[in-house]
């Protein structure tokens, strides 16, 4: 924040890391440029006064919006808005599976008008249930995209509305769009909700082992990766990251983040 008061010119430091006592002290720090008794320098006070205050809010607010519960139910709350009224069934793989549990029970998505649930990575079966729309929510694995495809090419339900739970390739969307030959899919999304929401403040990715040897497995953080970079994203942050000089593990992780955010 920039602040010109008379002939001086300072910069506040304020980012969400800032605190209500180091804010205080850079507002003090200008305040004591100016004379207690000018009209700018009871201005400035005042300013100062409500920066700090506005600052708390601003942190109180971060904090309890930062949900991952929440964050998570709201993306599936998007998804079924948007099918549209009407008989729905959801379609998922085993990752999926379980974030879609933890996020809601079974009775509360029957309210949704979501009565149909279907693994894409079980058997198929071949009838035929065009009066349903069919939701799908899955990781962008090339299993599942091969998967999906197949599903399009012989389409069971009566329309498509597919959501990746993390960034999907251009070339992944070509090659669905080109199995789509009856037309089928109404739409195709990103949402980022790649993690499995434990507590309001807790998310795990479920990796039984991330290490081979002290060293990372290379799908574990491949898939760790992904897990923080889907639950930044969808709480719109770019994060500063700080982790233990002496850990060549949390240096690999911790420098890997930025790089896939650029």
């Amino acid at each position: 924040r920039l602040l010109w008061c008379g002939d001086f010119l300072t910069v506040f430091r304020f980012s969400q890391k800032s605190s209500a006592i180091e804010s205080k002290q850079i507002g003090t720090q200008v305040f004591s440029k100016c004379s207690e008794k000018s009209e700018k320098g009871r201005n400035l006070r005042v300013f100062v006064g409500r920066f700090v205050i506005w600052g708390n809010r601003r942190r109180r607010r971060d904090v309890a919006t930062m949900n991952v519960i929440r964050a998570v139910q709201l993306y599936l709350e998007k998804m079924i808005s948007e099918a549209g009224p009407g008989m729905k069934m959801l379609m998922m793989d085993r990752e999926t599976t379980s974030i879609v549990s933890m996020a809601f029970a079974q009775s509360e998505m029957l309210q949704k008008e979501v009565y149909l649930f279907e693994r894409i990575d079980s058997g198929r079966s071949n009838e035929r249930l065009k009066y349903l729309k069919c939701i799908v929510f899955i990781r962008p694995t090339r299993d599942n995209i091969l998967r999906l495809q197949s599903e399009l090419k012989s389409p069971k339900y009566g329309s498509y509305y597919i959501n990746f739970s993390n960034i999907i390739p251009r070339t992944d969307i070509k090659s669905l769009a080109e199995s789509d030959e009856s037309e089928s899919v109404r739409e195709v999304k990103e949402v980022y909700a790649d993690y499995l929401p434990v507590n309001p403040n807790l998310f795990s990715l479920n990796i039984p082992m991330c290490l081979q040897a002290l060293s990372w497995s290379p799908d574990a953080l491949e898939r760790s990766v992904q897990g923080i970079i889907s639950m930044l994203l969808s709480f719109k942050l770019r994060p500063a990251i700080r982790y233990k000089g002496s850990s060549s593990v949390a240096q690999t992780l911790a420098k890997k983040i930025p790089m896939c955010l650029q």
